[in-house]
């Protein structure tokens, strides 16, 4: 499900900085921490009924450390997080009110090279219908005129 979800993230992602990977997980280890990457990690999902629940997620935005290049970072950084946040223009199926982001340095120990990291981390609600994508164990097509086709 969530893969349907990012698809359009992904593909604009792509587009407007080509030289980011995207990759979802729900068990985030050192080893997963690629450089240009943005990797989204499902930490938390909270259930109030069949049709109403909430994620967190976490998203880690890495890239090199460059001298000077903190701005830069920041404004990417930024721009991600809004594409992250309209991922349900309507804001009514898929949409976390608030999102909180966090900046830090890793260090590769093999490379001994310093990498950039934003974290964003938001609840999202929604309210897809779980009980229909258990029983019938494929892709739940609304999802996919909603995200996929912006609702038209």
């Amino acid at each position: 499900m969530f893969d349907t979800v990012f698809q359009k993230f992904e593909k604009e992602l792509k587009k407007d900085y080509p030289d980011y990977q995207f990759y979802i997980t729900d068990d985030l280890e050192a080893e997963d921490f690629l450089i240009n990457s943005v990797i989204c990690e499902i930490s938390n999902i909270t259930i109030s009924n069949s049709k109403h629940y909430n994620v967190t997620l976490n998203f880690y935005i890495i890239k090199p450390k460059i001298q000077d290049n903190l701005g830069s970072f920041i404004l990417q950084a930024l721009d991600i997080q809004r594409k992250i946040q309209d991922l349900d223009e309507n804001k009514k199926i898929f949409f976390a009110p608030k999102m909180e982001m966090q900046f830090g340095e890793l260090r590769a120990k093999e490379k001994k090279e310093t990498l950039r990291v934003c974290l964003i981390t938001g609840v999202f609600d929604t309210s897809f219908p779980i009980k229909y994508v258990i029983d019938n164990k494929e892709k739940y097509k609304p999802i996919e005129h909603i995200y996929l086709n912006n609702g038209k």
